[in-house]
């Protein structure tokens, strides 16, 4: 199938360590648009402790590899000890609704049988900067149709409601002495966006039963709706030839997806020196442009890129 869109890469946006000295990772940039002049991309950074927490960096609309301002400090506190984000927690999608920002993010805790636990949850700020959490407790959690985790969502509304597309966890797998975890990505629906029901259909699946997928990003374009997303192997994943790389789907119906191209490769790119990974895409759409943004190699531990979308007639 021919690819209806060119993509080309702007370049670098934000290395963490060239600004700050206690930014290692600038994870998974989930963008939104704070007035027609200002993005504003939330970041996972880590600490000491290699844990993730939230903070941002402004850019320009018209051109976001100018940065205006950051915030290194964190945005939200960790969990409580026990609780589903006490280990960690990973900005997923802004989402603006009655003079609110919905910051949906994943959670980490630490397990013993296996590594991690991953579940979702919600932040809420009218002033855009300092958030707070509603609840404790997640918004989506392990249940009968998620033994596993439930992450990584991206929310768009769609008539009276609320479409969620999230990382679904399908299996733990040892490979190599090590356990991976793979997933695919899954649909649920909401009211209110606080309230979720988990349709129990797979919108990406895997193409094999080691390959992990996460990080869905959906926007409309052309009366059809295009979602971006990254999948990996389960076999060297981490700065290998197994590693992330970023794929297309889209629908009519946001319900049934069909992926059209296997793997997205922009024209130039600050990562082409070493094309290992490419992670994490997140698409907004400007008064002007579209941009995706993304990670490069290490899960963000390079900084973050974008890309400019350009819809070929």
């Amino acid at each position: 199938m021919i690819n209806e869109f060119s993509y080309h890469d702007l370049g670098i946006v934000f290395q963490p360590k060239k600004e700050f000295s206690n930014l290692r990772y600038a994870q998974i940039p989930t963008p939104i648009l704070i007035n027609d002049d200002v993005i504003r991309v939330f970041l996972s950074g880590r600490n000491k402790k290699n844990q993730s927490f939230i903070y941002h960096v402004d850019v320009k609309s018209s051109d976001p590899t100018k940065i205006i301002a950051t915030n290194e400090n964190p945005l939200l506190d960790f969990g409580k000890k026990g609780h589903f984000d006490e280990h960690g927690i990973m900005p997923s999608c802004a989402f603006r609704k009655e003079k609110k920002i919905f910051l949906f993010y994943s959670g980490w805790s630490l397990r013993k049988s296996v590594p991690y636990n991953n579940l979702m949850g919600l932040a809420l700020s009218s002033g855009e900067k300092k958030f707070y959490k509603p609840y404790q407790g997640p918004i989506l959690g392990q249940s009968i149709l998620e033994p596993l985790s439930a992450t990584s969502p991206w929310i768009c509304e769609y008539g009276n409601q609320f479409i969620m597309y999230y990382c679904s966890g399908i299996d733990w797998l040892e490979i190599d002495g090590k356990l991976e975890h793979t997933y695919d990505i899954k649909i649920a629906k909401s009211k209110n966006l606080i309230s979720w029901n988990i349709l129990g259909k797979v919108a990406i699946g895997q193409n094999n039963f080691e390959q992990a997928i996460t990080r869905p990003t959906v926007i409309k374009i052309n009366k059809k709706y295009h979602m971006w997303f990254c999948f990996r192997d389960s076999r060297d994943f981490r700065n290998g030839k197994g590693s992330y790389k970023i794929g297309h789907a889209k629908s009519e119906n946001m319900i049934n997806w069909k992926r059209s191209i296997n793997q997205v490769i922009p024209e130039n790119g600050w990562n082409r020196n070493s094309l290992e990974m490419q992670a994490y895409p997140a698409a907004i759409k400007t008064k002007d442009f579209i941009f995706i943004f993304y990670n490069g190699n290490s899960f963000g531990k390079t900084g973050f890129g974008v890309i400019s979308l350009n819809i070929r007639n």
